[in-house]
């Protein structure tokens, strides 16, 4: 494949990846409220166990988004004037490094990625409309993020993932009413442009949830509907395909604003908050290849905060078989 640099073989029904990289399987979650927070906290997504600490970003602030590759790991934006990136080697613990800066503070968007290139979607930033602006970065490079597109609806709280050739924007809020989004919108990730329809949520209305992906399958759990009711299911979507969500199972319990983080063949929701108030700080699994309930994994390590920005060095995103 001459656009992402990678060697490619037929499966019968698809072009997929060779993965050439040795890949740990760690995920990230950074930042997070009511701090706000500095904390990076990681897990080895395919062991069970607690998070431990990772390091501390530039700036403590909540509502970030996040993606990566299989390389490094980028922290962007957030609700705090929110322009500022961090990028940290995931291998590796330590403090995140500057990176660069948004084209527009914001925050309570999605983050996606390639291999190469990684997507800032959406977002909000005060008494501002919702956001339509899609940002983009390469990687491995450092500098100030670049326009990509737009949304055709402008939107936050929602949730990002991707497969290694497009990225999503799921559900969220349309409005600074609280007014639910029930669309998903799709973007090529190797060609810069606006975003076209892709289908519909699997339970319309629903904002805070969390996104995960294997290279063909979209994981969204947790989050907040109408009432206000605090969501226990997790719903999963097939990106090949243009078509609507459909229901995967439930968490282990009611939460909104988890982190989410994936390998190719599992998914973690990493804490949240409960309608109690409290913070939720059990992490959940699930195996993305099945449909069924999640399990717990372990605890979290930031107990203090949730709205944890999530990525990891192995997610569908990435390719590889």
């Amino acid at each position: 494949n001459k656009d992402f640099k990678t060697i490619e073989f037929w499966d019968g029904n698809f072009w997929k990846q060779v993965d050439n990289t040795t890949r740990s399987g760690r995920g990230l979650f950074g930042g997070g409220q009511p701090g706000p927070s500095s904390k990076i906290d990681s897990i080895e997504i395919m062991s069970q166990g607690n998070g431990v600490d990772f390091g501390s970003l530039i700036n403590a602030n909540a509502n970030k988004m996040a993606f990566a590759n299989s390389t490094r790991g980028i922290f962007v934006g957030g609700s705090s004037s929110g322009t500022d990136m961090d990028y940290v080697t995931i291998a590796s613990r330590g403090n995140g490094i500057d990176f660069g800066n948004l084209t527009g503070s914001r925050g309570y968007g999605g983050g996606a990625s390639s291999s190469t290139r990684g997507l800032a979607i959406g977002g909000w930033a005060g008494s501002n409309p919702p956001s339509n602006i899609i940002d983009y970065v390469e990687i491995m490079t450092i500098g100030n993020a670049l326009d990509f597109g737009d949304l055709f609806t402008g939107r936050y709280n929602h949730s990002s993932f991707s497969s290694p050739t497009r990225a999503f924007a799921y559900a969220g809020v349309n409005n600074n009413n609280g007014t639910g989004e029930a669309s998903i919108e799709m973007v090529t990730i190797a060609s810069k442009g606006n975003a076209t329809d892709f289908g519909d949520a699997a339970a319309t209305a629903e904002a805070t949830l969390c996104g995960s992906s294997s290279p063909t399958r979209g994981i969204m759990g947790g989050g907040y509907g109408p009432g206000p009711t605090y969501l226990k299911h997790i719903q999963y979507l097939t990106m090949s395909s243009s078509g609507s969500a459909q229901i995967f199972g439930d968490l282990t319990s009611a939460r909104q604003r988890p982190g989410g983080a994936s390998t190719h063949t599992r998914s973690v929701f990493y804490g949240g908050r409960q309608s109690s108030g409290s913070n939720y700080t059990i992490i959940d699994f699930i195996t993305i290849a099945t449909t069924g309930n999640a399990q717990d994994f372990g605890d979290v390590n930031d107990k203090d905060n949730y709205t944890k920005a999530g990525c990891s060095d192995s997610h569908g995103g990435l390719g590889g078989f």
